[in-house]
């Protein structure tokens, strides 16, 4: 059979199946393959095939733990803002020195004389209520909440106010804070549900 009688295509497809690399050129054509990585389609991808497990975890921690900080900080602003708030709504009616409404021996007796309330007021733990006289206390808001706030005098006469509402679940109190308003300390502190402010004019001492 005449090989020029054969169709193009196929007297081609016959000629190239029977050709062969060098050898040497073949070993050298193995390597370059061994040696390409796969080329990606976004710098991205490039970057992530790359990198080692060990790196990427890593990388992972380094992204977590700036977010968690961002947010810790945005809530510790939150927080300093709102205490600050509170602080200035008891300085403020403590500066007022609103007449008593309700007369008592002991604050927790004011939750049946007070009905309005929502929590039983409480000794505070931190102070010695044996060292002040009780002036009458009455109803206030805090932040929307209802409160009570009692007027003491100590020995000295010297003239403070005590609040005490529930926490609400956006305000919680972990340490004890203090902060001075005009002229007027106010220190806030919680005690189980209770928030507790004390306020006093610090010019009187």
């Amino acid at each position: 059979m005449n090989d020029s009688l054969d169709p193009l295509e196929d007297r081609i497809q016959r000629y190239y199946s029977t050709q062969s690399l060098p050898p040497d050129a073949l070993v050298d054509l193995k390597q370059l393959i061994s040696h390409t990585e796969p080329v990606l389609n976004t710098p991205r991808q490039w970057i992530f095939v790359r990198m080692k497990p060990a790196a990427m975890l890593a990388a992972t921690i380094v992204v977590l733990l700036c977010v968690s900080l961002a947010t810790f900080v945005v809530r510790q602003q939150t927080d300093n803002r709102k205490v600050e708030k509170i602080a200035a709504e008891i300085a403020l009616n403590h500066a007022k020195q609103f007449d008593s409404e309700f007369f008592t021996v002991s604050i927790p007796s004011l939750s049946q004389t007070m009905p309005l309330l929502d929590f039983a007021p409480v000794h505070p733990r931190r102070l010695r209520l044996q060292e002040y006289n009780i002036n009458g206390a009455r109803y206030c808001t805090i932040e929307d909440t209802i409160a009570v706030q009692v007027r003491l005098a100590d020995q000295d006469q010297l003239t403070y106010t005590l609040y005490e509402f529930r926490a609400f679940d956006s305000f919680r109190l972990e340490s004890e804070r203090m902060i001075l308003i005009d002229n007027i300390q106010v220190t806030l502190w919680q005690e189980g549900e209770i928030i507790m402010g004390l306020a006093y004019r610090v010019d009187q001492i």
